[in-house]
């Protein structure tokens, strides 16, 4: 939502007395109560430095402003990623052909719709795991995203979602490149919540991918895991730890051959169950047939082969 001056400045004196704070609660060294008051009646701007500092000393984070600032609401790429999340939720496939007719109707696409049109293949290629149909991405279209996430130099949140939902259509030397990337280019944003979770959950996601694939690469990415892990409180990423979890079982199964890892498997699966997490509990089951398929059990294997 783009303001004007006037607009920023009532706008920010109306959170200002819904917080109960006066000019003198929220002037400092950088900002003088003068100063406030004539940006509040539009008179003046306010630097960014400047404007983050007051938004600070009204309690509130940047993000809570901004939302604030929407009419407390998601932003437009928030609500776009909220209806794919809750479409692939309850498995409507049909809404999301619809949404893709759609933005595959535009003849001169901008990047952003362009990038839309892709992550609804994403998700179409996600929900069609599960209800058994083939869709893909076009490689045209994953070189087009691998393309812009090499020219970004400073990566936020929408570039990891991007990441983490084109990885399966890229090759695994391009995944490495653009995890490296994502790594080293987040640090300005890292420590976000909503940052580092969707880190976290891509990080997980390229692991079980190198593990899957034998590349010995997955020795990084657990290691960078397991970083985030230490400076994590217990009640973070919850979901994530659990799926994490389930890889290093993988991992474990899959290199080393451990029986022992497959059943630790069924029991953070049955554990899931129990909790409810259907969403979580679908996902890691699909995942374990697709490891029994590509590596199944010994045992098997030979009653087969008699």
């Amino acid at each position: 939502m783009k303001m004007t001056n006037e607009e920023l400045g009532l706008f920010f004196r109306e959170i200002r007395k819904a917080r109960k704070l006066t000019l003198n609660d929220v002037a400092s060294d950088t900002v003088t109560a003068a100063q406030l008051s004539k940006f509040e009646r539009g008179e003046s701007a306010l630097s960014f430095d400047r404007l983050f500092s007051v938004i600070n000393a009204l309690n509130m984070s940047i993000e809570e402003f901004a939302y604030a600032m929407n009419g407390y609401e998601l932003n437009d790429f928030q609500t776009f990623i909220s209806k794919l999340d809750d479409a692939q939720g309850r498995k409507n496939d049909n809404y999301l052909l619809q949404l893709r007719e759609k933005y595959s109707s535009i003849e001169t696409p901008t990047t952003d719709e362009r990038m839309k049109k892709i992550l609804i293949d994403t998700y179409l290629r996600n929900l069609n795991r599960f209800i058994g149909s083939e869709y893909k991405v076009s490689k045209e279209d994953a070189d087009f995203v691998a393309d812009y996430l090499m020219s970004v130099d400073i990566w936020t949140n929408y570039e990891v979602l991007l990441l983490n939902q084109i990885m399966y259509f890229i090759n695994i030397e391009t995944i490495n490149t653009l995890a490296k990337d994502m790594i080293f280019r987040d640090t300005y944003y890292q420590d976000i919540h909503e940052n580092k979770e969707a880190i976290f959950s891509c990080l997980c996601n390229i692991y079980c991918m190198m593990i899957i694939n034998k590349d010995n690469s997955y020795h990084f990415y657990r290691k960078k895991i397991e970083e985030i892990l230490s400076s994590s409180s217990e009640s973070e990423f919850i979901s994530c730890k659990i799926f994490f979890d389930f890889a290093t079982c993988m991992e474990d199964y899959i290199i080393n051959q451990s029986l022992q890892a497959l059943e630790e498997m069924e029991k953070i699966i049955s554990g899931v169950k129990i909790l409810k997490l259907n969403g979580t509990s679908s996902h890691l089951q699909f995942e374990y047939d697709l490891i029994l398929k590509k590596y199944p059990l010994k045992e098997q294997i030979n009653e087969d082969d008699e």
